[in-house]
């Protein structure tokens, strides 16, 4: 049975607005719930005339007005769909997706609460809302083509080319998918593209070509703090002909009165250009010239400009009101930059009355009267390098035209002229620490050549009536405020051609011999020793090997050699410290000089004394008597210094000799009391003694030779006599038979050979102090070859490999290596052929 609910108007009940069906006709077309087969049997429901032209609904809920007849009101045609709800409840639109009971909201349109108001009334002030449920809200202008879009949550666009960055939810985008900005125009520009994460208060408008992008808005600083940014990107260029601009163009009717701003492109009015490090900004139609700025700022003045080559200026630069009640002035010509009367920036000629200088030539334009500059706690820079040419520097004293030979050169010529004065004068200014007043500083740094050299302060002196010539010369005050005053202070090796040191009588008093001074250097105990140069290079140390004196250890002998003194600290070419000043002890070795003369003086006369033997200065000359005696009762010894004494500077090693108490014992006049109140033994003094006790076992010697011989003869005379009595048969008997039992006679054998022998020779010369020499002889013959050397304790120090052949020779340098005795063996193919023994001195 067919079922129908149909909806019908009062004035014409013949016409359906809107039917359903429950079950499926082949002429149904009003909407049909069934589940017929029929194509036309839909599942909808439609909402106007669809009868009356036998019209199915398109979609599952169809309203259609276009097939009523005129409106009626107060309902007029196109008032298609209508909702009310009540204040109290949030009404809303949904649309979901999903299968079955599966479903999820997509869209949805809806409204906030109302609050209640007086007197228990609601006011009209519900906010509507558009919500894309789940993802983003897009708006297309037709089909595919999207047009805006707004997220509805983050886009991670991290792994992406050239996003690299979050896309917030709640950006807008026009024509984009993806705004990096609150409102994003255009394109598809991120941090790939000149984009930064900031850019979000604002407008970003971006290109799809070449992802060019411009932002408008702020720059949040900090929590009180947003600055107005406007920005634009993003490929610069070193190339002036390319990169990204920044125009400021002026566009007018398409009028030929309105000039070129009437053009396609416009007037430009300013450009901005950038390439990457340094941005530039040009004031003129740059557009027209095909052309970008050069500097930091640069005006363009066009041709066309109603002012360009008059009065006004054609400059392009003008400032307004600074003189503006005087009669402009006309462009004299080439000349200097200038403001001229009007205010116009212009190029002045040099030889106007109120400037200062002309350029070299004539006509001169010498200065009216003094001038001064007042500083105004600022600096004065005049800028400029040429290391090719003899350009960018200053000249006093000097004409045009003369070459200066440094970046400041002086001349003055008169009685008692002076070039250059420095003067630095501190005063007691609180808070000042690190203040050391320099008159100047001389700094020489560079590469060099070959044959150059860098002298950071150079003096010439060169006269020919003058009573003296110094090239350098420093003085100190004739009362000292400090307690170290030095007239000049050199940080590093002081070469010179000759050297003088104040030492006339006139200025001395108080004159005395010195004593003992042969006592006093033994007490000093010189060191070899290597400067510091990493932890001190505030002073010019070089590398070589010392030799010298410890102040601190001289001044416990002779203190008033030794003087507190003071680097006074590293500066640069501004004088602000970049090492501090280092206090130390200094030493006067010059005043050790007159000392070591006198202590040679006095060991001179000790030697004299030892070796004076001149028979015209001798008498009463006897001959020595029991010398051998004298020395059989000497005790030869070995002993080693004992070290408590540390005024004797003793070594360690081992020595050999006699003790001078057991010595005097023997015979005084081998011993003495010297200076130092310590019994000395006079070796020289023992050597006739040792001669004479020589000459008497000499003498003993001849004696006990000529028993020998007596009883040498009568020996040969026995044994002839045992010869002839035939008393020596078993010796007989072994010369005929050699298998005998008697073994009485020793064999010995030889193998001659005629080939190369190894040979290691003594290291000459021996001792010796910083270099030897060792000759040996390799065969060729040898495979390997090496010469070990070995300490006095046998530890081995260093092993050399010999590959050369033949003779050869090695040179040992020592100079690092301590006194003692040293081996070094040779070994070829594995076996020792020698060894040999060296002295370090």
């Amino acid at each position: 049975m067919l079922k129908k609910l149909i909806f019908l108007t009062f004035a014409t009940p013949f016409i359906s607005y809107g039917q359903w069906t429950t079950a499926g006709i082949s002429n149904n077309f009003y909407g049909n719930s069934s589940s017929g087969t029929n194509v036309n049997q839909w599942k909808s429901v439609g909402i106007g005339d669809f009868q009356f032209f036998l019209q199915p609904p398109a979609s599952r809920l169809h309203i259609n007005e276009l097939y009523l007849g005129a409106p009626i009101s107060p309902n007029p045609l196109g008032n298609l769909f209508r909702t009310d709800g009540s204040n109290d409840v949030m009404n809303q639109w949904e649309l979901f997706t999903g299968d079955l009971d599966i479903t999820s909201r997509k869209f949805r349109i809806y409204t906030n609460l109302d609050l209640p108001a007086q007197n228990n009334t609601f006011q009209n002030n519900q906010n509507a809302y558009i919500e894309a449920s789940q993802r983003d809200l897009i708006i297309n202008a037709g089909g595919q083509t999207e047009r805006m879009r707004i997220l509805g949550r983050d886009h991670n666009l991290n792994g992406i080319t050239p996003w690299f960055a979050t896309a917030k939810a709640g950006n807008v985008g026009i024509g984009t998918a993806h705004p990096m900005a609150m409102l994003a125009i255009g394109g598809e520009a991120a941090s790939g593209a000149g984009w930064r994460s900031w850019m979000d208060i604002g407008t970003l408008y971006d290109s799809r070509g070449g992802f060019d992008n411009m932002y408008v808005g702020l720059k949040n600083i900090s929590s009180d703090k947003n600055e107005a940014i406007i920005n634009w990107g993003n490929n610069p260029s070193s190339n002036p002909g390319s990169g990204d601009v920044l125009r400021f163009l002026f566009t007018a009717a398409n009028n030929s009165a309105n000039g070129i701003s009437a053009t396609t492109n416009g007037l430009e009015m300013m450009q901005m250009w950038t390439d990457g490090n340094n941005g530039r900004i040009g004031a003129g139609n740059f557009q027209t010239t095909f052309d970008v700025p050069l500097n930091t700022f640069e005006i363009f003045s066009s041709t066309s400009s109603p002012y360009f080559g008059s009065t006004n200026g054609s400059s392009g630069l003008k400032f307004r009101n600074m003189n503006g009640g005087n009669t402009p002035m006309v462009n004299p010509g080439q000349g200097v930059l200038a403001l001229d009367q009007d205010g116009n920036v212009i190029y002045v000629n040099p030889t106007a009355s109120n400037s200062i200088g002309n350029y070299c030539g004539n006509p001169q334009n010498p200065l009216s009267g003094h001038y001064q500059i007042s500083m105004n706690n600022r600096n004065i820079y005049l800028p400029g390098q040429n290391i090719s040419s003899w350009d960018n520097r200053i000249g006093a004293g000097v004409d045009c035209g003369t070459t200066l030979r440094a970046r400041i050169h002086a001349v003055e010529t008169g009685i008692g002229c002076t070039a250059g004065y420095f003067e630095a004068n501190e005063t007691n200014a609180p808070g000042l620490t690190n203040g050391t007043p320099t008159g100047a500083i001389g700094i020489a740094i560079g590469n060099g050549y070959d044959q150059s050299g860098f002298c950071g302060l150079r003096g010439f002196a060169n006269g020919d009536l003058g009573l003296f010539n110094y090239a350098v010369m420093g003085i100190v005050t004739n009362n000292p405020t400090t307690p170290i005053e030095r007239a000049a202070y050199f940080n590093g090796d002081i070469e010179g051609t000759t050297f003088g040191i104040l030492s006339d009588q006139m200025f001395k008093t108080d004159i005395n011999e010195i004593n003992s001074a042969l006592t006093t250097i033994n007490k000093l105990n010189p060191k070899s020793f290597y400067f510091d140069t990493i932890n001190h290079n505030e002073f010019a140390f070089n590398g070589k090997k010392q030799y010298g004196f410890i102040a601190q250890e001289v001044e416990m002998i002779l203190p008033e050699l030794v003087n507190e003194s003071v680097n006074p600290g590293l500066v640069d070419s501004l004088g602000n410290f970049t090492g501090q000043p280092i206090h130390y002890k200094s030493l006067n070795y010059n005043a050790i000089i007159p000392i070591t003369a006198k202590a040679v003086q006095e060991l001179d006369l000790k030697f004299e004394k030892q070796t004076l033997s001149d028979v015209s200065l001798k008498n009463n000359v006897q001959d020595l008597q029991n010398a051998l005696d004298i020395v059989n009762s000497l005790r030869g010894v070995s002993y080693k210094w004992n070290q408590n004494n540390t005024s004797f500077q003793f070594d360690s090693t081992e020595h050999i000799g006699y003790i001078a108490q057991e010595v005097d014992t023997v015979d005084n006049r081998l011993t003495y009391l010297d200076s130092d109140s310590l019994l000395h033994v006079d070796y020289n003094k023992v050597v006739p003694i040792i001669t004479e006790a020589i000459q008497e076992l000499n003498q003993i010697r001849i004696v006990q030779d000529s028993l020998i011989y007596s009883l040498n003869d009568r020996l040969t005379q026995l044994e002839n006599c045992i010869n002839n009595l035939n008393l020596c048969s078993n010796e007989a008997s072994y010369l005929t038979n050699p298998n005998s039992s008697l073994s009485m006679k020793n064999e010995l054998s030889l193998d001659l050979k005629n080939t190369p022998s190894i040979i290691l020779n003594q290291n000459v010369p021996n001792p010796f102090a910083e270099k030897t020499i060792i000759n040996m002889e390799i065969p060729s013959t040898v495979k390997s070859a090496q010469l070990l050397f070995y300490n006095s304790e046998g530890k081995l120090i260093q092993t050399l490999v010999i590959d050369e052949r033949g003779s050869t020779n090695v040179t040992v340098y020592a100079n690092d290596l301590t006194s003692g005795i040293y081996t070094y063996t040779l070994i070829s193919d594995g076996e020792v052929v020698g060894s040999k023994k060296m002295v370090k001195n």
